[in-house]
Formats: structure tokens, sequence, C-alpha cells
């Protein structure tokens, strides 16, 4: 399965664009050494489907660590078990995923690349959050509310009272929506 994505999804390095029919041209005046004509071109979707895949594959992993940081490291906290599952398993396996994640799937394009990174960086983080007690209270109540919390970029808010997650209003989403 993994090798039939590699082969559909990231045989194509997204590296090359179709300069022959750009959205818009436009050209600068020598005004800040950039001068020059310039064209925005079309996205290309398939680095968009590249990202997304990489952050799905990143979110299963992310799910299976959740679920072991939360029976061995948070259900044990300051055990030897849990600082050995911790810093002997998933803190190397986060600083070493992209190391194999990039050569595996041939990534080149930068922008992916980030993508690539960023989850494993969060892994670590939330790791010694989960071994040294630093995670959100809400978020250790249930696996459920751990592997949201963990396999998620962005963070979530819990209501204090109902420990559950906070839903926005639709006039937060909009005022962030406006700043996007």
């Amino acid at each position: 399965m993994i090798a039939l994505i590699k082969q559909l999804v990231f045989g194509d390095k997204c590296l090359q664009h179709d300069h022959s029919n750009p959205l818009l041209t436009f050209q600068f005046p020598n005004i800040l050494h950039l001068e020059g004509t310039y064209a925005i071109l079309r996205p290309r979707l398939l680095f968009w489907i590249q990202i997304a895949t990489l952050i799905f594959v990143q979110a299963v992993i992310a799910i299976s660590l959740a679920t072991v940081i939360y029976k061995f490291i948070i259900k044990q906290r300051g055990s030897s078990l849990s600082f050995l599952i911790g810093w002997g398993f998933v803190v190397p396996f986060a600083v070493a995923f992209p190391f194999y994640a990039i050569p595996y799937f041939d990534v080149q394009n930068r922008a992916v690349l980030v993508a690539v990174a960023a989850t494993p960086t969060l892994i670590g983080f939330r790791c010694l959050e989960a071994l040294y007690g630093f995670s959100p209270p809400a978020v250790e109540d249930s696996l459920w509310h751990y592997c949201i919390y963990y396999s998620s970029v962005i963070e979530f808010v819990f209501d204090d009272k109902t420990r559950l997650p906070a839903v926005a209003s639709k006039g937060e989403v909009y005022g962030k929506g406006k700043t996007f």
C-alpha cells in the first residue's frame, strides 16, 4: 500500500512548473533591485495531494504514538518504564523519522519538506510534556482527547468545566478567517 502511494503520489517531485500559461504576468520597475517580469503560476494539485498524504501518514503515526504515550507514559508517569519509553523510543523516533521519510518518499520540494518536519517536532515536544506533566489536564482525561491533541498541529482549547474541546463561535471563526 505504501509503495503504491509512493509511486502514484510522489513520482513527480513537484519541482517543475508550467511556465507557458501563467495566471498573471506583471513587471516591476527598478525598485529595490526587483526589476524584471514576474508571473503567478497556476497551483499544482499534485503538490497539495503530496502535502495532504504526508500529513495523513504523520497523523496515523502520531495517533499510534499517542496511544503508546497515553498507556505507558501518562498512566505510569514518573516510573522508569515511562522514561525508558519516552527517551528510549518516542523521542529518538521523532528525531529519526524525517531522515527516513524524506529519502523513502524522495521528497525534494522545500515546502513539502517543511510538512515532513512539522509533526516529528511536535511529537518530541508533546512526549516531553507527557513525561514531565505539562500536558493540558483535560487532554489526559481520556485516550480519545489525547489522540486528538497529540495528532493535531493546531492546538485545541478545552472547556474548564466540561473538559471537552471548546466549540468556536461563528464570530471567532469569521474573525480568524478574516485575518488569515
